[in-house]
């Protein structure tokens, strides 16, 4: 079977009243279907198939309107593919949601895993490239819906990382602290445990310096300490706004790094 243009936020519906009591999706979805089995009764029912929604946003929630500049969490598109075993729907690596230009919170997010559907056995792997200081905020506001969370985003403006806060806001660098973050939504979606939260930096996000500035070795051990620059690109998947983390703006960023760990 395939579906186009099916209304996104009245299939979500249902979902989002009975487990967040709150928010409203806008946007919608074309999918193509295969399912084999008894079509009458929904449990003796399989399916597979994939999708790709429209360009669309999550809003009309108490949270994002206290916390994210935009109000809401926008999607250039979510893509995807999917399988229904008759209890549960599984969502198959590869899928993730794509940022417009604008978005503040993210660049990707991708999920794979168990939806959970059946009231139990929710098990999604997530791992995407968000904003720090915005999830920050919304992870530190949702404390009470989480079970328990392992892994902290917070560390402080203090000491050095304050004046370097301050000095950085005086030289002008327009700085978003994206990083790689994965983590596991587990047990079932009224309770709900947010598990290894974990924050990278990806390799490949950064030009192979270091070779370069091992090679002096034997000059930095006797000429004391030496500055290392290593200039991200960014790269990847989510669209990017060409007036964020600019070349200029990394330069800055990391020699300030460097006078304040001297």
């Amino acid at each position: 079977a395939s579906i186009n243009k099916l209304d996104f936020g009245k299939l979500a519906a249902p979902f989002l009243k009975e487990y967040l009591k709150e928010g409203e999706l806008v946007g919608t979805v074309d999918a193509n279907v295969g399912m084999k089995g008894n079509l009458g009764v929904f449990a003796l029912t399989t399916a597979s198939g994939k999708f790709k929604t429209s360009p669309g946003y999550f809003h009309k929630m108490k949270i994002l309107e206290r916390i994210t500049p935009a109000k809401k969490i926008s999607f250039d598109n979510i893509r995807g593919t999917f399988a229904w075993d008759g209890s549960d729907l599984f969502l198959n690596p590869g899928t993730q949601a794509t940022a417009p230009n604008d978005e503040p919170l993210y660049r990707y997010f991708a999920v794979n895993g168990s939806c959970g559907l059946s009231g139990k056995n929710l098990r999604l792997l997530c791992d995407g490239r968000f904003d720090l200081k915005i999830l920050d905020r919304i992870l530190g506001a949702m404390k009470g819906v989480f079970q328990y969370m392992t892994g902290a985003l917070t560390s402080g403006l203090n000491g050095a990382s304050f004046l370097k806060d301050s000095a950085g806001r005086m030289l002008g660098i327009k700085k978003r602290d994206f990083q790689n973050v994965t983590f596991t939504l587990a047990k079932s979606w009224s309770e709900l445990q947010l598990l290894d939260l974990k924050i990278t930096k990806p390799i490949q996000d950064f030009l192979p310096l270091d070779k370069l500035n091992s090679l002096n070795e034997e000059t930095q051990q006797k000429s004391g300490k030496q500055f290392k620059l290593n200039l991200k690109i960014p790269v990847g998947q989510g669209n990017l706004n060409p007036e964020e983390d600019t070349t200029k703006d990394q330069l800055k960023e990391q020699l300030l790094d460097n006078l304040f760990n001297f």
